[in-house]
């Protein structure tokens, strides 16, 4: 079990751990102490001070000490699928400046190698490479091994996903079933299997990266729309079921992004990035998505202008929705040649 370090006698040290469990200031002051063995030195004159306790980090689960084991096994572990760029690169790179080692997934050797060279180098921290396409059973079934295989998940960022070009009835239904498959059985089988070390020790962040589209249904976009909607209830529910433990969940619903996703879509080439759309940066998202995670906010919508328009959407009759709907995407096909896709993130 990972052993943590208290000041035991200094009544200004312990009010400050006290209340670090209830402020977010004093959680982000103890966080940037992730790398000092202690608070204050040994060797400080104060002889009150040099009177430790060691302590079992599940008595007091709202709280973050510093580490005094540096081994592999006790040092801090996020994992993050779909980190080849954008959204998944980004949580990655945070994690990493927030010294957690880190397990990445992707599909792509050349690039997501490249990305955990530059994490390695910049924080100095360890990044496992799994190359994996979700959709291939055999793909999961090794991943889930590995992740079985580790016993100091902190962190859990269901990233990866991916928008399809045509629509329902005119796709085949295979590749259908795969985007289900990517986008709800993997992440419900990952959250799975971390969940039991999680409770046990009290502590964990699990992060769904739903869309907006969750709140928009349209045409062209069925199956997307549909699991991250799903997701999205998912999350709702399983902060119910497990935050009791201390266990931190948070539905992420970006909108329009600048990454690859999008850019597979053609997306970042025709136009559809001007105009009136409130377009995002994946660090700015990734941002947003952790102070919302600091203030125990479960649903993370980032942007205002985003947050207005589910807002609307969820006071204008559905009539009308529907209407506005199928004429936005006719506009917008017109306009920019796009075939009927998923226009959020």
């Amino acid at each position: 079990m990972k052993k943590l370090v208290k000041f035991e006698k200094h009544k200004l040290a312990r009010t400050f751990i006290q209340m670090a469990g209830r402020l977010p200031v004093f959680r982000r002051a103890l966080k940037s102490l992730i790398h000092v063995k202690y608070f204050i030195s040994p060797a400080v004159h104060l002889k009150s001070l040099r009177h430790f306790q060691i302590i079992p980090e599940k008595e007091v689960p709202a709280i973050r000490y510093p580490e005094i084991e540096e081994r592999p096994e006790f040092r801090k572990l996020a994992i993050v699928t779909g980190a080849t760029s954008g959204i998944g690169k980004e949580f990655a790179r945070c994690f990493a400046r927030q010294g957690y080692d880190l397990l990445i997934t992707g599909r792509r050797m050349d690039i997501i190698t490249g990305v955990a060279y530059e994490i390695r180098k910049d924080y100095g921290v360890r990044v496992r490479i799994v190359i994996a396409d979700l959709s291939v059973k055999e793909d999961v079934a090794s991943l889930l091994q590995i992740v079985g295989q580790q016993n100091n998940i902190e962190v859990l960022v269901n990233n990866a996903g991916y928008g399809m070009k045509l629509s329902f009835s005119k796709d085949e239904i295979e590749r259908q079933l795969d985007m289900i498959s990517v986008h709800v059985d993997v992440p419900l089988m990952l959250i799975h299997k971390v969940l039991p070390g999680m409770i046990e020790r009290r502590s964990g962040t699990i992060i769904n990266v739903s869309s907006m589209a969750a709140y928009f249904p349209a045409s062209g976009s069925t199956t997307y729309i549909c699991t991250k909607s799903f997701l999205k209830s998912f999350s709702e529910s399983l902060h119910l079921e497990v935050g009791r433990y201390g266990i931190r969940v948070q539905c992420l619903c970006p909108g329009f992004t600048f990454s690859d996703f999008h850019r597979n879509l053609d997306m970042l080439t025709n136009g559809i990035q001007k105009g009136w759309i409130p377009w995002m940066q994946p660090d700015d998202v990734v941002q947003v998505s952790l102070d919302y995670l600091d203030k125990g906010k479960i649903i993370c919508i980032p942007g205002f202008l985003n947050r207005l328009l589910v807002l609307l959407a969820s006071v204008i009759p559905r009539g009308l929705y529907y209407r506005l709907s199928l004429k936005l995407e006719k506009k917008v096909r017109r306009r920019n040649d796009v075939p009927a896709v998923t226009l959020l993130q």
